[in-house]
């Protein structure tokens, strides 16, 4: 099963810089505003596959201030 982080609609620079590098953000597709979802949190029905090597950049922002 995939994740949020490996997902187009994880947006973790549209919200809270400091939530996202503790692996929370906004999904594009939850309609409640300031909802975070986990970056390790199982991919639910509307999951799109974002590019291997978009994740691993994602994974290297969110581990850049840790």
């Amino acid at each position: 099963m995939n994740t949020c982080i490996a997902c187009t609609h994880w947006q973790p620079k549209a919200g809270n810089a400091a939530l996202a590098r503790m692996g929370f953000a906004q999904c594009a597709k939850k309609a409640l505003a300031g909802h975070t979802t986990s970056a390790e949190a199982r991919a639910c029905e509307k999951f799109a596959p974002l590019d291997a090597d978009k994740v691993a950049a994602r994974r290297a922002w969110l581990e850049k201030k840790k």
